[in-house]
């Protein structure tokens, strides 16, 4: 997304979840000095700005989509997703002193939404807006792990190490959506001012233990077999000593030792 912000004049960025509203979005009344006011929700506020600048582009990121209720805090104004439609509210609201009446999102105007492809939610979204938008599906970036990855002191290759874990998760679990991403490999507390990250063995243990295993215990919830199959019965149970653990990942997954 950083990379893409750049070709843009104004970059916007919001998450979804469980209450996230139509009053959050779009925009309501509300009580303010004793009196009932309205006031615009972000994306209507961005696009009534948009449409006052049509020489500039605007992105609007919605991080998360899929994690809120679309119908209700979209309300009327998703059939402006078609573009070419115009949408009367369901009252007049107020941006910067004036009063909106009717949506139309703005030529100018771009929206990104992201999502994670595991959650389970996916089918709400799929009947509310998938035909209004293009979907991109981005798999798991091996190369950005091993240019990052600085592996000196423990023999492994971290590259390595993450696509064999991805081919356990497809052989045993053959959901491709339940792949791992590569922020599982890049942890902030492993990395430095230049972005390189400095593996150790204790890091690599704590990264499998708080991050790698808690998740795959998720997708793997009632079957401990499907589990162990993917990382090992000793991996599994979780390995709390440095040297152990880093032999038995070198036992379990041999093409990843350098």
């Amino acid at each position: 997304i950083s990379e893409i912000e750049e070709d843009f004049d104004d970059c916007t960025k919001i998450q979804f979840h469980p209450s996230t509203s139509y009053e959050d979005f779009i925009g309501g009344t509300t009580i303010k000095d004793g009196n009932i006011v309205t006031e615009s929700g972000k994306f209507l506020e961005k696009c009534v700005e948009a449409q006052k600048n049509p020489s500039k582009k605007y992105l609007f990121v919605i991080d998360e989509i899929n994690r809120g209720n679309i119908s209700k805090i979209f309300g009327e104004t998703i059939l402006a997703l078609d573009r070419e439609y115009s949408v009367d509210l369901i009252k007049p609201i107020n941006v910067g002193g004036e009063l909106i009446t009717s949506f139309k999102i703005p030529e100018n105007m771009y929206i990104i939404g992201t999502m994670n492809s595991s959650d389970r939610s996916i089918a709400i979204l799929d009947f509310a807006i998938r035909r209004r938008f293009a979907f991109v599906k981005l798999n798991p970036n091996y190369e950005i792990v091993k240019e990052l990855s600085v592996i000196d002191d423990i023999g492994i290759s971290i590259e390595k190490l993450f696509k064999a874990i991805n081919k356990n998760i497809l052989d045993v679990l053959g959901d491709e959506n339940l792949l791992l991403g590569q922020a599982y490999f890049m942890p902030d507390f492993l990395k430095q001012e230049d972005e390189k990250i400095i593996w150790t063995v204790k890091g690599l243990r704590m990264v499998f233990n708080y991050s790698i295993l808690p998740t795959l215990e998720e997708y793997t919830y009632g079957n401990r077999n499907d589990l162990i199959a993917i990382v090992g019965e000793k991996i599994a149970a979780g390995i709390y000593d440095d040297e152990e653990f880093i032999n038995e990942i070198k036992k379990t997954f041999p093409e990843a030792v350098l």
